[in-house]
């Protein structure tokens, strides 16, 4: 049994991972686990990170530009099929995890849980993820407040914990998204599939989510755009009515300000 950490940078230095501090004492706790730092960087000024993951004990992979979330999560899972036992966690380089959640995965899969682990990520005090639905209004989601094993939920990229065989045998992750929805997809496939029992364990997870911060307008308009084209292509790709494809966009562009 291995549990490797997939923690994919953008733009950003490995010394200023948020979970630094949890993944560095986690190596120190637990035996068969490895952290892989997968480098989306495609501004200069981050040179030095291949050293300073080393310094940390970590793998480091330069992907040399800006590959995506789906297509370097893809490549994690291609670098992860030499083993038959392993379980990838995935982990944003803005999201806080605790010791306890790392460690409380680890447990879950020595026990050999489902396939499947996840915890609760909060903004602040609002939950994100899981929902027991995925639905035009976030009222009607239903968040999962607590730990369980729950069938048929959507939980987003920040924590999720899944066994490599599985994800090998629904084809990876969704290469036509680019960066948003990638989840959300997962999960339906999953779901379409019987496969989606997932575990929630306890432990704190708290996440800036980019797409729901709108402080900065216009970097919110740049980010709007991302978020847009993904969304237009998971509603294509899962037939997704009408009033969901148009309503949902709709609430960030009022949101963030933007008229056209």
């Amino acid at each position: 049994m291995k549990l490797r950490i997939v923690c994919v940078i953008h733009n950003r230095k490995v010394a200023d991972i948020t979970s630094l501090k949890s993944f560095k004492k986690a190596l120190t706790e637990l035996e068969n686990l490895e952290i892989w730092v997968y480098d989306n960087s495609s501004q200069d000024g981050f040179g030095g990170n291949a050293a300073e993951a080393a310094k940390y004990g970590f793998h480091y992979v330069k992907n040399g530009e800006n590959l995506g979330l789906s297509k370097a999560y893809n490549k994690a899972l291609w670098d992860a099929q030499a083993y038959d036992d392993i379980w990838l966690m995935f982990a944003d380089d803005d999201t806080l995890f605790s010791s306890k959640y790392i460690g409380n995965v680890y447990k879950a899969i020595e026990r050999r849980q489902p396939e499947i682990i996840t915890g609760i990520v909060k903004q602040g005090d609002f939950i994100v993820s899981p929902m027991k639905k995925n639905t035009i209004f976030p009222k009607n989601r239903e968040p999962i407040e607590e730990h369980g094993v729950y069938k048929n939920i959507y939980a987003i990229n920040s924590g999720l914990t899944i066994k490599t065989t599985l994800l090998e045998e629904i084809g990876g992750f969704e290469e036509r998204l680019f960066l948003d929805m990638v989840d959300y997809i997962l999960m339906d496939e999953l779901i379409e599939k019987g496969k989606n029992l997932i575990l929630v364990v306890s432990g704190a997870i708290t996440q800036k989510l980019s797409g729901l911060d709108f402080s900065d307008k216009e970097a919110s308009k740049r980010r709007f755009k991302t978020y847009n084209k993904d969304f237009k292509e998971y509603c294509k790709l899962t037939q997704k009515p009408l009033p969901y494809r148009m309503i949902i966009p709709l609430k960030r562009r009022i949101n963030i300000g933007i008229h056209k």
